[in-house]
């Protein structure tokens, strides 16, 4: 069994191990399957390929592993894991993948609130072929990351890898008490003798 991880024309050539061997008792079956590779969680039912279904990233929660894995209705497309995360504004987020199998190449893409509008991308920053995108909101509400394979022809086998959402919300200062002016006298006018 051998798992083709590059899209392209492969050849199979089928022997019998007796090269002399021949004759009506020599038939065989032969099957080749044509995959996707295994679902990670976020592949699984609906899918994480779009914003309307992407999966929860939790801050500061544990990492996720996904893979990549060919589209089933387009295999040209590649796959993408769609994340949304909720963010505060003012909080420091970075986002960031880790933990790449050997075939991995991660592209992060960090999407505002509409599940549209691209903030940053990022390739390579992290260490090796990882990605992060480091992150402050403007406004609160939920965000949304896209993780793709740099090379979109490259999947399965090997293709795994981590993903993870750090948070930091500084603290809210505490108001600081306006001290009440004290009042200033009037000065009173002093009549005058003429």
């Amino acid at each position: 069994q051998r798992q083709m991880c590059i899209r392209d024309r492969y050849y199979a050539m089928v022997r019998h191990r007796n090269p002399e061997a021949a004759g009506p008792n020599t038939n065989y079956d032969l099957s080749i399957e044509t995959g996707f590779c295994a679902l990670d969680g976020g592949d699984a039912g609906n899918g994480n390929n779009g914003p309307a279904d992407a999966g929860s990233l939790s801050p500061n929660g544990a990492s996720q592993t996904y893979n990549f894995c060919a589209d089933p209705l387009s295999g040209s497309f590649g796959d993408q894991d769609w994340l949304r995360f909720p963010a505060t504004a003012g909080g420091f987020y970075r986002i960031s993948t880790s933990s790449l199998g050997l075939n991995s190449d991660t592209v992060l893409r960090l999407y505002d609130r509409d599940g549209s509008t691209l903030l940053g991308t990022n390739d390579d920053t992290g260490a090796g072929r990882s990605a992060t995108i480091v992150f402050t909101p403007t406004v609160s509400g939920d965000y949304f990351v896209r993780v793709t394979q740099f090379n979109s022809n490259v999947f399965g086998g090997g293709s795994e890898y981590t993903v993870q959402l750090q948070e930091d919300i500084p603290p809210t200062p505490t108001p600081t008490a306006t001290p009440t002016p004290s009042p200033t006298p009037t000065p009173t006018p002093i009549p005058t003798v003429d």
